[in-house]
């Protein structure tokens, strides 16, 4: 699978560089290598320093899960948990501390609460949608993850074709409130959980683990993997929870330091730094920030506090703790190689006039208020399909942003408006697939971390995540395209949510007492 979605996208370069060198193969080869590749990925600062804060923080990540750093942290809030509802709202709430990487987040997340959870009798199903629906979802909004710099390189080129001058990282803050599917997805589990209630396979399932103690069907096949063991902690440490949450707390603190720093020299009237608090100078400091310098130097600071905590307590060796970062960072080649492919497929595009192709073909019959939706559900497809969220925002956000745009003339809310809610709904829509698609990575680790059995897992979630993939469109972007605003938009959706829930779903463990009486 991951090898057939490289040569899907490396196949799309090339035969773009092929049409663009006069329908030559080999100079388009050419063209590929030194162009795209070289010329407009690895030579870009821009992009290395993207580089090397997704590398810098996945690094960071194995240090401190093998340095009990990350178990440390979820020791701490696994003390407050008594019941099956308390179970779940633990996990709940750790998928939601692990925000910043959702290959980690799944991980560790399923691994750790699993036996927590199986004493409760949470069916596993139960357990891996949780752990899945908290992975890409939060990493996905989360503004510091590693999500966030490939989301950003994506339509930060485009935006500068439009005449958009907004810091790439200020505009994607903007598009959180559209994010519907992610939102609902989180509003939606957190209602399930407080309400006790469930509709569909995942209520039958757990009403087998309630009444029967049968955490999984009796036909079920628990996805096993010795993966799990590269972030397990090393054996005989202590689990202190200050060695997960200092490092990640550099990342944080260096971050905002550095973009302060670097967005304040470039004001030709610089602020004091007792306009901290003034939100006018935040948004013309952010705005004018280095953004790519300052996570990537705030990744390597918390690199490097995490080192030092490991060396200096004596839980890692210095070679464990480069075995520990090269471990991750070894895991990460695949995305790396996208990444890079998606650079390359987003400039080819660019270069052969993809996105006024379209507007031609579509600008008369295209309306602006339905094109966000189109976006989300074209999305939704493709990474379902394929199963890979990054290759879907690759395909179809760098055009999408130009043709947004461009079709925002005729929209209510404006082209800088229309360009917004669609950069959300494309970003929305490849979550969908990572989400829930069978093919995905993190819906197969969550089988994996949970033992579950990975098709019972997808038969249970499904139903769930189209659920709120309705709500996202009908109370979404369907009234935000109208000028409505995203925070009214929200609240229609949770409304809809508990309605669903209210009158769909029942509490499993009534459900048993009722069928035990009969």
């Amino acid at each position: 699978l991951f090898q057939r979605t490289i040569l899907a996208l490396a196949a799309g370069v090339w035969l773009g560089t092929t049409f663009l060198s006069g329908f030559n193969p080999l100079l388009g080869l050419w063209l590929f290598l030194r162009e795209y590749v070289v010329q407009q990925a690895l030579l870009d600062s821009f992009r290395l320093e993207l580089l090397g804060f997704v590398i810098g923080l996945v690094a960071l990540i194995g240090i401190i899960s093998r340095g009990g750093g990350v178990q440390g942290m979820l020791e701490v809030i696994t003390k407050l948990v008594h019941s099956a509802k308390s179970s779940q709202m633990a996990t709940y709430l750790m998928g939601l501390t692990i925000f910043f990487d959702d290959y980690a987040n799944t991980i560790l997340v399923g691994n750790s609460m699993r036996p927590l959870t199986d004493r409760f009798r949470v069916s596993r199903e139960k357990l891996a949608y949780i752990v899945d629906s908290t992975a890409a979802p939060v990493a996905g909004i989360s503004i510091l993850s590693t999500w966030v710099a490939y989301e950003v390189s994506l339509f930060a080129p485009q935006l500068l074709e439009v005449g958009i001058i907004e810091n790439p990282y200020l505009v994607f803050a903007q598009t959180i409130p559209y994010r519907f599917y992610a939102i609902f997805t989180l509003l939606f589990i957190l209602i399930g959980i407080l309400s006790g209630r469930e509709f569909g396979p995942m209520l039958a399932a757990e009403k087998r683990a309630r009444s029967l103690g049968h955490l999984s069907h009796p036909d079920a096949r628990p996805m096993v993997s010795d993966t799990m063991t590269r972030v397990q902690p090393k054996e005989n440490i202590p689990h202190r929870w200050w060695n997960g949450v200092l490092p990640l707390v550099t990342v944080i603190v260096v971050t905002l330091c550095m973009m302060w720093q670097s967005g304040n020299a470039s004001l030709d009237a610089p602020y004091p730094l007792s306009a901290v608090l003034s939100l006018t100078a935040l948004r013309d400091i952010i705005a004018n920030a280095n953004s790519t310098q300052a996570i990537a130097g705030g990744a390597w600071s918390g690199f490097a506090l995490a080192a030092f905590l490991m060396l200096t307590q004596r839980n890692l060796t210095t070679t464990e703790v480069l075995g520990a970062s090269f471990s991750s960072t070894r895991a990460l080649s695949f995305a790396i190689v996208i990444l890079i492919l998606a650079w390359c497929i987003g400039g080819v595009c660019r270069d052969m006039g993809t996105a006024y192709y379209l507007v031609a073909l579509f600008k008369q019959s295209l309306s602006p208020n339905l094109y966000p939706i189109v976006l989300f559900l074209v999305s939704c497809l493709v990474s379902f399909s394929t199963g890979s969220s990054w290759s879907t925002m690759a395909i179809i956000l760098p055009n999408a942003v130009l043709l947004a745009h461009l079709l925002g003339a005729d929209s209510v809310i404006g082209p800088y408006g229309l360009t917004i809610v669609s950069i959300g709904a494309v970003l929305e829509g490849s979550i969908f697939g990572d989400h829930c698609s069978p093919l995905s990575d993190t819906t197969i680790l969550s089988s994996v971390s949970s033992a579950s059995d990975h098709i019972h897992h997808v038969r249970t979630q499904i139903p769930y995540a189209v659920t709120t993939m309705l709500v996202a469109i009908l109370a979404g972007y369907l009234p935000a395209t109208r000028g409505v605003s995203p925070w009214i938009c929200i609240a229609c959706g949770v409304t809809a949510l508990f309605l669903v829930l209210r009158f769909a779903g029942k509490n499993p463990e009534r459900e048993v007492e009722a069928d035990q009486r009969t």
